[in-house]
C-alpha cells in the first residue's frame, strides 16, 4: 500500500495530458498542494491515502500510529479542506501518541474555523491550523453545535485523562507529605542539606550511627547527583522545607496565644 501510494505521487508530478480533463501534462502536484479535492487525479491521491490510513489502523504499534498520524497532517498539507474526513481521526492518533496538547489545539481549530462561514479553505494564504498551546482547562462552549463525532469523543477521552492527572497529584501530594515527615523522623539533617548541599559536601565519615549528621553527609554523597539532574526537584524541596516552616511558626504562635 505504501508503496502504491508512493507511485501515485510519482505519477503526479510526471502527469500525461488528456487524462483525467488535465489539459496540460507534467507536474499536477505541486501546483494544487492545499487543493487536491480540485482535480480527479489528485483526488484519487487522497482516497488512496485513506485507505493506507485505516489498513495501518489495523496494526498495534507505535509505529503503525506515528505513521498514521503523519500520512493524516500530509493529507491536511495536500487538501486543507479535509473532503475526506482524516480530521476526525487525527485527534485519537495524537491522544495515542501522548501528544495531549497538539490534540486540544487540532480539536479547537477545526471547531472553531466550522463556525466560520467566511473562511475560505482554498485560500492558501489565511492562517491553517496556527492555534498553538490554548489552555485545556478552557471552557468547552467553543465546541458546542460542533457536530464532529470523533473529534468529540477523543475531547471528551482527552479531558478525563487530565482530571485522572489532577486527582493522581493531589494523591502523589498527600503521598510526598507523609515521605517528607518519615524521613524528617529518620534523619533530622537530611533535607536542611538538600536545601544547601554546598555546606555539608565533605569527606566520608567512615561510620555513623542512625539519624546522625554523619549518616546524612554519607546519604548526600549518594542521592546529590540525582536530585541534581533531575530539574526543579531541589526547588521543590526548598519550597516544601519553607511551608513547613511557615506552618510550625504559625503553629507555635497559635499555641504562645492559647497560653496566654
Amino acid at each position: 500500500m505504501l508503496r502504491a501510494t508512493e507511485e501515485e505521487v510519482q505519477k503526479l508530478h510526471n502527469f500525461p495530458v488528456g487524462v483525467g480533463g488535465i489539459t496540460v501534462g507534467g507536474d499536477i502536484f505541486t501546483p494544487n498542494i492545499g487543493r487536491f479535492w480540485d482535480t480527479e487525479p489528485t483526488l484519487s491521491c487522497m482516497w488512496g491515502r485513506m485507505g493506507m490510513v485505516r489498513m495501518l489502523n489495523g496494526i498495534w504499534s507505535v509505529q503503525s500510529v506515528e505513521a498514521q498520524l503523519d500520512c493524516g497532517m500530509e493529507m491536511l498539507r495536500l487538501c486543507r479542506s479535509d473532503n475526506v474526513g482524516v480530521r476526525g481521526l487525527i485527534p485519537s492518533m495524537m491522544l495515542r501518541l501522548h501528544r495531549d496538547q497538539e490534540c486540544y489545539d487540532f480539536i479547537k481549530w477545526w471547531a472553531v474555523v466550522a463556525k466560520d462561514p467566511q473562511y475560505d479553505f482554498r485560500n492558501l494564504d489565511l492562517p491553517y491550523l496556527d492555534i498553538k498551546d490554548a489552555d485545556v482547562f478552557e471552557p468547552v462552549d467553543f465546541c458546542f453545535g460542533y457536530d464532529n463525532l470523533n473529534q468529540m469523543v477523543a475531547l471528551m477521552l482527552l479531558k478525563v485523562k487530565l482530571l485522572l492527572d489532577l486527582t493522581a497529584m493531589r494523591t502523589l501530594e498527600k503521598q510526598i507529605n507523609r515521605l517528607y515527615w518519615e524521613v524528617h523522623r529518620i534523619n533530622k539533617w537530611m533535607w536542611m542539606a538538600l536545601r544547601a548541599p554546598e555546606h555539608f559536601i565533605d569527606i566520608l565519615p567512615p561510620e555513623f550511627s542512625p539519624g546522625s549528621m554523619q549518616e546524612m553527609k554519607f546519604t548526600l554523597s549518594w542521592s546529590l547527583n540525582s536530585w541534581l539532574v533531575t530539574p526543579g526537584t531541589l526547588d521543590f524541596i526548598q519550597r516544601k522545607i519553607d511551608e513547613e516552616k511557615a506552618k510550625h511558626e504559625h503553629y507555635q504562635e497559635q499555641m504562645s496565644m492559647m497560653v496566654d
